[in-house]
């Protein structure tokens, strides 16, 4: 009878339990680290279940480290993107992701047999955002064989329709890779991944294939190919959803093999939307000084802006576009790893894969083209961990209210939910916040409110927790909702002091994008260039007049 020696089992919320089992099970083959270890099968379940999970162990006060483990996933970060899993001992599902000396382990079937070695331990477990994390304390004496912990999840969004995503992973893919990778996404609670080859002078973050023929799947869990064209003129442009490879990934010679600034950004869009993709401007604006995105935008090429990364809103230019009358959804991605890096410890209540994801509803069974279609609906939740639900006289974000001239009144509702307080929230009214709503204690909690509106307006919800927690949980976590359109009238939404701006700084662009600095191979594709800025500052004009400013 072999003999239980948990000490002290402790969960965040005192809701996750741990129980020592007396089932003997062999060591896979392979050296133990020391001749006094032995085998502990460990099992992290749910609802009884075996569930994937990231997991980090401390034994006597130090960081936990064996050689035993399956995979390896060294993350190097010198921007190459040439990271890939490699296998130690195969047969043991457990991938080690390391940076900076942080290993990150990942049990990818949720369950695994490792060499333990007698002494005290602590456990720090995590899956996604939508679980409660689970902590342990406890001892082996040599005669434990099985382990095992129980989580909690404080909610189910799948369940309720809502499905995860993360538009912007790099991460080179062979079709023998799928298979962790879907352990990790399950791990981290992130339910479609879009992996994103790039270039920096070779490829980089390579995929083996691209459309359906490609997609890698596992339950409600799924992959596919996508592309990050990055150009130094005119930004970094994400095509998600394509066939096939659009050509050339980079534009300029720190990305690419050439100087030349053609072929335009929205020439290469046609080429994605044919491949049946869908196109927008990553980090906010396209990340570089002199983007192409308001002129796409202006001519209808993009589809979203990619707005939440790195744990924070990079919402500048998206208020500036929504109040200049623009309808354009926000998306969020990590970058990863890129994401590891802004981080000098990564901060473990937040995953590392969908660290800033969107989540969006599909009614029925996830599809991943009914899950795309919904970033053209606009219905879509940006979060790394609240989940908040909104709706202006009953329309969901994406959607339009009209109101008769003179009524301007609106009635604001929300449900906010977290297993952490939602400290506070902000409504916007054209990028401006209008009114803020604070909470004491309660992990969900309903705001009904009403408010005047003077013009036409887009209205947005912004949520934070409190940082409340210790180590490597004391984070702030937010939640941004994608805006309802309003109008008052059946006039547009326009603010002229956004108008005015947005054509100051098309104007500076123009005169870069007519400037030597950059070289065309066809001297026709500067003028095409200059010809779209021309019509894109006509469209803002013709805007700012029917403001009437």
């Amino acid at each position: 009878m072999i003999r239980s020696v948990i000490a002290t089992l402790l969960s965040t919320m005192l809701l996750a339990g741990c129980t020592v089992g007396g089932v003997d099970s062999q060591l896979p083959a392979g050296p133990a680290v020391d001749p006094e270890s032995f085998p502990v099968t460990i099992r992290f379940l749910h609802e009884g279940a075996p569930v994937p999970v990231r997991a980090y162990f401390r034994f006597n006060d130090q960081p936990f480290l064996i050689d035993s483990l399956g995979w390896r996933l060294p993350i190097v970060m010198d921007l190459h993107y040439h990271d890939h899993a490699f296998p130690m001992k195969p047969s043991i599902p457990v991938l080690d992701m390391t940076y900076r000396s942080e290993h990150h382990w990942y049990f990818l079937t949720g369950q695994a047999t490792l060499p333990m070695l007698p002494g005290k331990y602590q456990l720090d477990v995590y899956k996604g955002v939508e679980f409660l994390p689970l902590h342990a304390e406890f001892e082996l004496s040599g005669a434990e064989r099985e382990l095992e912990f129980e989580l909690e999840r404080w909610i189910d969004l799948a369940a309720e329709g809502w499905y995860g995503g993360d538009d912007h992973i790099h991460l080179s893919r062979q079709p023998s890779d799928d298979r962790l990778y879907l352990g990790l996404l399950e791990a981290d609670g992130l339910s479609v991944g879009h992996f994103l080859q790039l270039q920096r002078r070779d490829q980089a973050a390579v995929q083996y294939g691209w459309g359906e023929s490609a997609q890698a799947r596992k339950g409600d869990y799924l992959i596919r190919s996508g592309e990050e064209q990055r150009s130094h003129f005119y930004g970094h442009n994400l095509m998600l959803g394509i066939d096939s490879l659009v050509r050339p990934v980079s534009q300029g010679l720190t990305y690419g093999l050439t100087a030349f600034a053609d072929p335009l950004s929205a020439e290469l869009f046609v080429d994605a939307h044919r491949l049946g993709g869908v196109v927008g401007y990553a980090h906010g604006d396209g990340g570089v000084e002199y983007s192409a995105a308001m002129i796409d935008l202006a001519h209808g090429d993009i589809d979203f802006l990619e707005v939440f990364q790195f744990g924070m809103m990079n919402s500048a230019f998206w208020y500036n576009a929504l109040s200049c009358g623009f309808r354009i959804p926000g998306t969020a991605g990590s970058d990863f790893p890129v994401s590891l890096a802004r981080h000098e410890r990564w901060p473990r209540l937040i995953p590392p894969f969908g660290p800033d994801r969107m989540y969006i509803r599909v009614e029925g069974e996830l599809k991943f083209d009914k899950w795309m279609d919904g970033i053209g609906e606009g219905n879509i939740l940006l979060t790394n961990g609240p989940f908040v639900e909104f709706d202006v006289n009953g329309e969901v974000p994406g959607s339009e209210v009209r109101l008769p001239a003179g009524e301007g009144e609106v009635t604001i509702s929300a449900t906010l939910r977290h297993w952490r307080p939602v400290s506070q929230a902000r409504l916007l009214v054209n990028g401006r916040v209008s009114r803020t709503y604070a909470n004491g204690s309660e992990t969900s909690w309903e705001i009904r409110d009403t408010i005047t509106l003077e013009r036409s307006s887009w209205l947005a919800l912004h949520a934070v927790t409190d940082s409340s927690g210790a180590g490597d949980e004391a984070v702030e976590l937010e939640a941004h909702t994608n805006p309802v359109y309003v109008l008052v009238d059946g006039r547009p939404v326009g603010e002229p002091e956004e108008l005015r701006a947005a054509i100051e700084r098309l104007e500076e662009m123009r005169a870069y994008y007519a400037s030597d600095e950059l070289v065309f191979r066809i001297e026709a594709s500067r003028l095409r260039l200059l010809e779209r800025a021309d019509a894109a500052l006509a469209e803002l004009r013709r805007r700012l007049e029917q403001a009437g400013d």
